[in-house]
C-alpha cells in the first residue's frame, strides 16, 4: 500500500461536509493497537524537545491511512508519514501561539451532527468507536485537535488564498477539452422486427417493406404514417422517436451511420442483431462546450483547493518549521506488528 499524501483540505465547505470527513476519519479509519502487536517504542524525532515516538507514529498512520501499519511502508513512505505528524506537532504548537482554542460546546457540536448525519444515537456512536479501540474521550480529543489544526490552516492559508475571473478563464481556456460536449443527432426510426417463426416469404416481404419505406421516407414521409400503413399488410415494423442521441447510446452499427448523416437525410435500411433500421436525422447539433459560467464555480474550487494545497505545503515547510528544534532520528525499521 503506497503512502497517503498528508494535505491540507481543500475549499471550506459546509459544516456538514467537514464533520463527514472527520467522521471518515477517525470513525470508519481508526484502529487501536491489537493486544498481540508488539511495537517497539522508541524516540523517531523530537520537536523542540517534545520526542515522538514509534508507537505514535504507527497509531498516527493507521488513525490515517485506513488502518495501514509501518510494516507495510518503504522507508521514504515512512519517512514522509513522520513529517507529517511533525506538521501536526508544529500545527498545534501554531494553535497556541495565535490563542486558538476550540471549547467543549464546539465539539459537542460537532459530534451532534456526526450522530445526525449518519443516524447514530449515543450508544450506536461508543460502540462504533469501540469496535475501533477508541474511547469517547479519546475521540473527543481527536476532533479536538482536527478542528485546532484547521482553524490554524484557515488562519493562516485559506483566508490568505482568492482566485481571480483571469485565472478562472486561463485556466478554462487551457483545458476546454475536459468540457466539450460531444455532438448528438435527434433520429426518428422505423424499425422492423424479424422473428425465428417467421417463414422465407415473410422476411423477403419484410425486406421488401424496409426498401419502400427507405424510399418513402426520402420523399418526406412521416415515420409514423409509413409505419401504419406497412404494418397494415402484416409486415412488423414500428415508428420509433429515439430523440436526441449522444455518441455511445446506440449500437454501433447504428451510431456510425446516423452520426454521419446530416439534418434531414434518411438512411438505406441498416441491419443489426435487433433487425433492420431506417434512420431519419431529424437535427444536428454539432460539438461544443459546456459554457464557462456553467462550470466557473467547479473551476474556482479547483484552483482554490490547488492554491491552498500548494501555500500550505511551502508554509509547512518552511515558515511553521522556524523557531522550532526538530530533530529527526534515523528511519525506524518496520514495527514488528
Amino acid at each position: 500500500m503506497g503512502a497517503r499524501q498528508f494535505a491540507c483540505p481543500g475549499p471550506r465547505r459546509p459544516a456538514t461536509r467537514r464533520v463527514s470527513g472527520i467522521f471518515l476519519g477517525f470513525l470508519l479509519f481508526a484502529a487501536a493497537t491489537p493486544a498481540r502487536a508488539v511495537i517497539v517504542n522508541r524516540i523517531v524525532a523530537t520537536v523542540d524537545g517534545e520526542p515522538i515516538t514509534l508507537y505514535q507514529l504507527e497509531i498516527y498512520l493507521r488513525q490515517n491511512a485506513g488502518g495501514a501499519t509501518l510494516g507495510g511502508l518503504t522507508t521514504e513512505e515512512r519517512e514522509k508519514v513522520l513529517r507529517a505528524l511533525i506538521d501536526d506537532t508544529l500545527i498545534r504548537k501554531e494553535s497556541r501561539a495565535l490563542g486558538i482554542g476550540v471549547s467543549k460546546q464546539e465539539i459537542d457540536a460537532y459530534i451532534d451532527q456526526i450522530k445526525k448525519q449518519n443516524n447514530l444515537d449515543d450508544q450506536r456512536l461508543a460502540e462504533a468507536l469501540a469496535a475501533q479501540g477508541l474511547s469517547m474521550e479519546a475521540y473527543n480529543e481527536q476532533i479536538a485537535k482536527e478542528m485546532l489544526k484547521q482553524q490554524v490552516i484557515s488562519k493562516q492559508i485559506r483566508e490568505k488564498v482568492s482566485i481571480s475571473d483571469e485565472q478562472i478563464q486561463g485556466w478554462y481556456d487551457e483545458n476546454k477539452t475536459q468540457f466539450a460536449k460531444p455532438s448528438a443527432v435527434e433520429l426518428d426510426q422505423l424499425w422492423f422486427m424479424p422473428t425465428k417463426e417467421m417463414s422465407q416469404a415473410e422476411l423477403e416481404a419484410m425486406v421488401e417493406g424496409a426498401k419502400e419505406g427507405f424510399m418513402r421516407l426520402q420523399k418526406g414521409d412521416k415515420p409514423s404514417v409509413v409505419a401504419t400503413d406497412l404494418a397494415a399488410r402484416g409486415i412488423p415494423v414500428e415508428a420509433v422517436d429515439l430523440g436526441w442521441i449522444r455518441p455511445g447510446q446506440m449500437l454501433p452499427e447504428l451510431e456510425q451511420v446516423a452520426f454521419a448523416l446530416h439534418k434531414g437525410q434518411v438512411a438505406p435500411p441498416v441491419q443489426s442483431p435487433a433487425g433492420l433500421h431506417i434512420l431519419v436525422v431529424r437535427d444536428v447539433e454539432a460539438a461544443s462546450y459546456t459554457p464557462l459560467a456553467e462550470v466557473r464555480d467547479q473551476i474556482r474550487d479547483r484552483l482554490y483547493a490547488l492554491e491552498v494545497q500548494s501555500r500550505f505545503e511551502s508554509w509547512a515547510e518552511k515558515e511553521l518549521r522556524e523557531g522550532h528544534a526538530i530533530d529527526i532520528r534515523p528511519s525506524p525499521p518496520p514495527a514488528q506488528v
